[in-house]
């Protein structure tokens, strides 16, 4: 996937790469009536999309002030693509895009890598003592099992990454 700023894809004009992966790109964007989304677009190919898919009909049904809402999906021959609320912005509209993740916020207050990867490792802790985590064995991924009046349905069983 070689997408650029300006490239028009999901009937959205891509701002400003957030971020990518083995399987994809999320990138900043502006739908037709110029709202502001995140847009994620994955390659279509096997069993990585067939449960990205899986986990966005489980998300759809996660109805909570909190969490961001699902804006639109579209499926090609190579790729999935959809739009989201995206984040609030921690620099208020100043400069580049960032998002307002909790890495961010760590990074934000001087805590930089290190404390981002202690709060993930506390977190993991917690989570795995109350039997809600297995880990992977690869560094900053966890398996949250069916835990279904703790967890929200669409990490039951997923791949969730943590900020490394």
């Amino acid at each position: 996937m070689t997408c650029k700023c300006g490239d028009r894809i999901c009937n959205c004009t891509l701002l400003q790469k957030c971020g990518s992966g083995a399987y994809g790109e999320v990138w900043l964007a502006e739908d037709a009536i110029g709202t502001r989304v995140a847009l994620k677009i994955i390659a279509n190919r096997g069993n990585y999309s067939e449960r990205e898919l899986d986990g966005l009909k489980h998300y759809k049904e996660c109805n909570h002030p909190n969490l961001l809402k699902i804006r639109y999906v579209e499926i090609t021959e190579d790729r999935i693509c959809y739009t989201m609320d995206a984040a609030d912005d921690l620099n208020h509209g100043n400069g580049e895009y960032l998002p307002d993740t909790l890495s961010n916020r760590l990074q934000c207050h001087g805590h930089g890598r290190d404390g981002v990867r202690h709060a993930a490792d506390n977190t993991a802790i917690v989570a795995n003592s109350l039997g809600m985590l297995n880990n992977l064995d690869a560094p900053g991924y966890y398996v949250v099992p069916a835990a279904p009046e703790v967890v929200a349905p669409v990490y039951t069983g997923s791949v969730v990454p943590l900020p490394v």
